[in-house]
This record gives C-alpha cells, structure tokens and sequence, in this order.
C-alpha cells in the first residue's frame, strides 16, 4: 500500500490583488507535491477577489475559502493557521508566485534531515521587468544552527519574510503572528527560529516577490 504523503496547509491572505491573485494560486495548484490544502483568507477585499477564491474553491477540492472582515496580514494568517490541519506550513502573499517544484524540494530536506524550519531564497521582480536575486542559488542543503541563522537575520543577511519557508506545525504552538505591527515577520520568526536546534537551507530561488507600486 503506497504511504500518503503527510498534508501541507498553504496560507494565502487575500486583500485587493484582483492582478495577481490567480497567477499566485495556479502556481499553487501546478505543485510537484500534491498532497495540499489552499486555505485562502479573504480579508474583506474591496475588490473582485472574494468572487474569485470561491470560483477556485467551486474548481478544486483542496481549496478553502475564508471570509472575514479586513483586519489585516497577521491576523488573516493567523486566521488562517487556526483553520488549517496540515502537518506542515507554509505561507504565500497573493500577489507573487512560487516555482512548481517548492513544496516537494523543502519538504524533501525537512524530513531528511529532521528540522522544524527549511527555508530557500527568493527573487525580486519589478514590473519594468528588473529582477534581483539574493544567494549563490548553488543548489546546495546547509544545516544551521538557531542561533546563526538568529544573527544573520538581526544583520539583515538573511530574509526573515515567512513566505520563503517551510515549517512544522508545532512551530505555531505558542507564538503566532502579531497583530497591529508593521514588519510582523520579523518579529514573529526570532520567535519560531529560537525554538528550534537546528535550520536547514536551501540554496535556491523559489519564491518569486513582486514589487508593486502600491
């Protein structure tokens, strides 16, 4: 009997990205890894975008929709973390967009190596068609200990955006993210990274940003 790989819950807040919103979810659906829930928070959006997640929800039983009055980032994902019942984590803004092979490569190197955080690089686009990187993009898995990958982070060498990153669920168990803050990712992953032993790395551009001028 084939063994069922364990489920990923994928977080995406939704608020005013009518654009972008389906470039985001299809390179979601298009996932070497399968086995996902695509739970999309809508955050009160003014716009089309409600209408839009429940015609994906209508295409694709993996997908959820969420909707609630806008309250901002943290507390869409937050909203979204009490919803999801993956054993694994991750989060996307919808307005980028992510390479199909993401989930199964992180996931390949969380369970080889037994961390509770993967984490991969991730690449800049402009609309005028620049694009900037960060990272060797070797390809290579490096095994980092909290507290180096807490100093790179407070010397601004390493992202500390939670879309670059896969985590364990448990992770979640005690710290989620602050509401009413701005740079709420930097100040919820000192957290989660404190927590850990160990952080794996992944060398590699995944996570596509795109840099709006809204």
């Amino acid at each position: 009997m084939e063994k069922v790989s364990p489920l990923i819950s994928v977080i995406i807040p939704v608020y005013k990205v009518e654009l972008y919103l389906k470039q985001c979810v299809e390179s979601i659906l298009i996932q070497t890894y399968s086995n996902i829930e695509i739970i999309l928070v809508d955050d009160g959006s003014p716009d089309s975008c409600p209408q839009i997640c429940d015609e994906y929800a209508r295409k694709d039983y993996r997908i959820k929709v969420i909707h609630k009055s806008n309250g901002g980032l943290s507390d869409a994902r937050n909203v979204g973390l009490n919803g999801a019942v993956g054993q694994y984590v991750v989060f996307v803004d919808s307005d980028d967009y992510i390479d199909y092979n993401m989930y199964e490569e992180l996931f390949d190197v969380i369970k080889c190596h037994d961390v509770d955080i993967v984490y991969s690089n991730f690449q800049t686009e402009y609309l005028d068609g620049r694009i900037e990187g960060c990272g060797k993009n070797s390809g290579q898995i490096y095994i980092r200990s909290s507290l180096d990958v807490l100093r790179d982070m407070m010397w601004d060498k390493l992202n500390c955006s939670s879309c670059t990153k896969l985590f364990k669920r448990t992770v979640f168990s005690e710290y989620k993210f602050p509401e009413n803050n701005i740079y709420e990712d930097r100040i919820a992953m000192h957290m989660w990274i404190l927590q850990c032993k160990q952080v794996a790395w992944v060398d590699k551009v995944f996570y596509h940003y795109v840099e709006r001028s809204s």
